[in-house]
């Protein structure tokens, strides 16, 4: 009898262990999604200001990029998203 209710707590120990896990991986999850929206907003707002500097064309497709609307090449994939929010503030402050 006392080692059945060892084993009963000891599973029921371990469901609970289970289930902080699954709610810390959900948390973990939903705060690197937040941290995702704040860098695409601020690279929006960065390609926005910048729009003056590099002209329409590349201000759309900057503006696109940092939304994460995923076109066909390298600027809709997101990987030279960096480089260009990069060059584009150097842009803007050198001519600023």
């Amino acid at each position: 009898s006392t080692q059945e209710m060892e084993v009963v707590r000891t599973r029921e120990e371990m469901k609970r262990k289970e289930r902080v896990e699954v709610q810390r991986l959900q948390l973990q999850k939903q705060l690197q999604e937040e941290e995702a929206a704040r860098w695409r907003q601020a690279a929006a707002q960065v390609a926005i200001s910048t729009l003056p500097v590099v002209g329409t064309a590349l201000g759309r497709d900057l503006f696109r990029a940092a939304l994460g609307y995923r076109r066909g090449g390298c600027l809709g994939c997101g990987c030279l998203l960096p480089l260009l929010v990069g060059l584009a503030a150097l842009a803007a402050v050198i001519l600023s």
